[in-house]
């Protein structure tokens, strides 16, 4: 016996050839990425042609080659067959060829993964601020303390090999703030300084795009601050002047100032709210954010007998107007009289008082004591209608006192009562079965005869009784009643200092 030859006794005869198909065996694939393919031939002299089939793109990876392996990279085009997935299958076909016959085809299915490089592209990322306070005078990348608010817009998110963009992010790096809408707003920064934002889109692979980082710069912003003192000036003391301490934010960008200090003042007769503009004292200032014992006078003539408030404002380019006031008493003197008998001690005495007042500037005090201290010792209690604390017109320290309480005397005797600040007592109550009063309930029942009737009524004669053990229906809803006496509400303090 050889290959092919068959011998019997002397005689040899040719045996026909069996033609056997070709195989390939494929490792697992990255597109993009080149691998080998082995061929396991049956016969040395056929050739092969390799073919693939991928999610419907067909195509042939060599032709008739003699080769028993074959490097290939599978095309990164083939990634758009799965958009949604890093990941597929396909099939590789094997045509065996015996001369130009083909014999036969065979197939092998194999697994190719989507490289790492394939993400989607985010173009650019525009910010903005949604306070039109803010971003009248500031743009991107600049933004302000507590009053901006960024919108983040996402330009050009492309999927890569056909996924689609399924999500946005973008945050400030380090701050617990993001969003994931394309517009959406990052919130309200209470800090300032520099920080990152960084955006990304995810596709439907899930796959992340490159970030986007953009350096924001967050300028330190504070609501104004304004203190003034005010004295009597001048040879005749009719003139008003004012000490100025005030301070804004500056926003500087660019080593300019962007924001401007204003403050205004307006004067009237102390308590009689005719308020006039003073055309001095105030200002705007775009170029200095502090001022620091700025003097300056109030316009017109204060009579040297009269009292005076003085309000002053201040505002810059981002709050409201914030007000400050102060009184401005009469001339300074050791004592004064006027023809209607008004008295001043320290001060001329204010002529808008009855006539024959008494006006002293500082305390009164009679042999050594306030007059506070006299009538509203420590301890003692205030009541109004007025929400006004006392210590803004008598002085002292006073905090709110038994708000939604009555009060009740000390009662040594009784132990409910016998030391002070003791509470007790509540606004409803529900009654238990032994707060009820005793009481009884009538049955109208109708009559029988025998001797085990039911006694109803005291006619019913000497009839046998026999005991009712079932009770009445109930009755009643169970609910709290009402312990309020009539009552009318005020304010309460206490003098603790």
């Amino acid at each position: 016996y050889s290959p092919g030859i068959l011998k019997i006794s002397s005689s040899s005869f040719k045996t026909t050839d069996i033609l056997r198909t070709s195989s390939v065996s494929v490792p697992d694939l990255t597109l993009g990425s080149a691998s080998t393919l082995a061929i396991a031939s049956n016969d040395p002299s056929y050739t092969h042609t390799l073919r693939y089939d991928w999610y419907g793109q067909t195509g042939t990876i060599v032709d008739k080659t003699t080769s028993t392996s074959y490097s290939w990279t599978p095309p990164i085009s083939l990634a758009s067959g799965i958009p949604n997935s890093i990941s597929g299958s396909g099939k590789i076909y094997i045509d065996t060829y015996y001369d130009t016959s083909l014999l036969g085809t065979s197939s092998v299915s194999f697994t190719a993964s989507v490289p790492d490089s394939v993400v989607p592209t985010l173009s650019s990322v525009t910010l903005s601020d949604t306070n039109p306070k803010v971003s009248a005078i500031l743009s991107s990348p600049n933004f302000l303390q507590v009053l901006s608010n960024i919108a983040v817009n996402f330009s050009g998110a492309i999927g890569a090999y056909g996924s689609t963009i399924q999500s946005y992010k973008a945050e400030i790096v380090g701050k617990n703030q993001s969003t994931n809408v394309n517009g959406g707003t990052l919130g309200i920064m209470n800090y300032f300084g520099s920080y990152i934002v960084r955006a990304t889109v995810t596709d439907s692979r899930g796959r992340t795009s490159t970030a986007k980082d953009t350096t924001i710069t967050v300028l330190e912003y504070f609501l104004p601050v304004f203190y003034f003192e005010t004295t009597r000036v001048g040879s005749d003391s009719q003139t008003i002047q004012v000490k100025r301490n005030a301070k804004i934010a500056p926003i500087m960008v660019g080593g300019t100032q962007k924001n401007t200090m204003t403050i205004t003042f307006r004067t009237s007769l102390a308590g009689k709210n005719t308020w006039t503009t003073s055309q001095t004292g105030g200002g705007s200032w775009a170029a200095i954010n502090t001022l620091t014992d700025s003097l300056d006078s109030l316009s017109g003539v204060f009579s040297v007998s009269s009292s005076y408030d003085i309000e002053g404002t201040i505002s810059d380019k981002f709050s409201g107007d914030i007000k400050f006031s102060a009184t401005v008493g009469t001339k300074v003197v050791v004592s004064s009289k006027d023809k209607d008998g008004r008295h001043g001690f320290g001060r001329i005495a204010d002529k808008s008082l009855p006539a024959g007042s008494v006006d002293i500037s500082g305390v009164f005090a009679i042999n050594g004591k306030q007059l506070l201290d006299i009538f509203y010792r420590v301890g003692t209690i205030y009541e109004s209608t007025k929400p006004d604390n006392p210590s803004t017109f008598m002085g002292g320290t006073w905090v709110r006192f038994g708000n939604g309480q009555v009060l009740v005397g000390v009662n040594e005797s009784d132990t409910d009562f016998n030391t002070v600040n003791k509470t007790g007592g509540e606004k409803t109550h529900v009654l238990t079965e032994p707060e009820l009063a005793s009481h009884s309930h009538g049955q109208n029942v109708s009559t029988g005869s025998g001797p085990g009737i039911r006694r109803d009524y005291q006619s019913d004669g000497s009839g046998a009784a026999y005991p009712q053990g079932i009770s009445t229906q109930n009755a009643g809803g169970n609910q709290a009643h009402n312990n309020l006496q009539p009552y009318v509400t005020v304010y309460r303090w206490q003098r603790t200092a």
